[in-house]
């Protein structure tokens, strides 16, 4: 598949760069066995894909020990798409500008250290003053344990390695998208042609009727809580990338306003029977059904804003949110120094014609 770019309206394009996708490939292979294995097997084999996470053993526990922070893992390098143009969305490109920027500046834009309020000054500090960086520690770690505590395992070491290593971390992330990307990587792209030109009339058609913002949300399957103003919408085709869709925008002070969403090719998979059971089991809560018709009917929400409105302890909302995002019914949206909720509605919707197709005939 060859790259191009296409002017859908005046302030939205779209944008294939496969150049791209061994990132996404390299972020799937660091972010579990289950994310690993949506890594096509005609692509890279039933072995490479182990011995690769073998062999950057240091990267991986470096980037487990980000995702601690933000949960961001090799998703970092997106950020960094924001402040580059429309033609420049090539990997090459991108490394060059992620190792021209200072250790600072680079580190904090990769997870969201904001959240945690520490700020790029405290971060430099901690590059070279170890009881500082014995802080910063401490502080993700017990934010991650409250909020993220599947992310709050991460060793002290690797934290520091992401720190204090962080252009050996780049490097080695680069050098294992450069082995991921192969002849067959390309060969596997070009099958999926017709479902990018397909996607782009989708897009065509959406934008003609909405605007970017609007278009961005039924193509996600969520309501935003960072709702710009945006200034230029570029939506992206990908194949190697173990979600449906994933976005990022700017929120500094004097940026380009932008929004760049990546939308998956890859047929989605009819929702299978045990899918549907564990979405039902999760359902089967009194106090997770009435957060659901909180979010359905509300604009995205804070968890100590659902604690207050149904009178239900925060420690508890934090349990049931959880659940409620594995099971792929609601969704999290980080925004400054809070996560906002909304409803999953992808999910919802294919619960309800899973139930519809089952029983249909009742």
């Amino acid at each position: 598949m060859e790259g191009r770019r296409l002017r859908l309206n005046k302030n939205c394009e779209y944008v294939e760069a496969p150049s791209l996708e061994a990132l996404f490939a390299a972020e799937s292979l660091l972010s579990g066995a289950e994310s690993a294995k949506e890594l096509p097997a005609e692509v890279y084999g039933k072995k490479l894909p182990a011995e690769l996470r073998s062999r950057y053993r240091f990267l991986a526990e470096a980037l487990e020990a980000a995702r601690m922070v933000g949960g961001m893992g090799g998703l970092w390098l997106m950020e960094f798409l924001l402040d580059l143009a429309p033609e420049e969305m090539e990997r090459d490109k991108l490394m060059q500008y992620c190792l021209a920027r200072s250790e600072e500046e680079r580190i904090y834009r990769m997870e969201e250290w904001s959240f945690h309020r520490i700020s790029k000054a405290e971060i430099r500090k901690a590059l070279r003053d170890d009881a500082q960086l014995s802080r910063l520690y401490e502080t993700v770690r017990l934010h991650a344990q409250e909020y993220a505590p599947e992310h709050a395992g991460a060793s002290y070491l690797a934290f520091t390695a992401f720190l204090r290593e962080n252009r050996r971390v780049v490097q080695e992330f680069f050098a294992l998208a450069g082995e991921l990307d192969n002849e067959k990587l390309r060969q596997y792209m070009d099958k999926y042609r017709a479902e990018a030109d397909a996607l782009c009339r989708a897009l065509q058609e959406a934008l003609a009727e909405q605007d970017g913002l609007e278009v961005s949300q039924m193509f996600m399957g969520k309501t935003f809580k960072n709702r710009g103003p945006y200034e230029s919408f570029t939506f992206l085709p990908v194949l190697m990338f173990h979600r449906s869709a994933i976005r990022f925008f700017d929120t500094k002070k004097n940026a380009r306003k932008r929004q760049i969403l990546f939308l998956s090719l890859r047929r989605k998979k009819e929702q299978s029977e045990d899918d549907t059971v564990q979405r039902l089991r999760v359902l089967a809560d009194s106090s997770r059904y009435r957060i659901l018709k909180l979010l359905a009917g509300s604009e995205p929400l804070r968890g100590q804003d659902i604690a207050k409105a149904l009178q239900i302890a925060p420690s508890t909302v934090t349990h049931h949110m959880e659940q409620l995002k594995s099971a792929g019914l609601v969704t999290e949206e980080p925004a400054g120094n809070a996560k906002y909720f909304g409803i999953g509605t992808d999910g919802i919707r294919s619960l309800i014609e899973a139930v519809r197709r089952d029983f249909q005939s009742a």
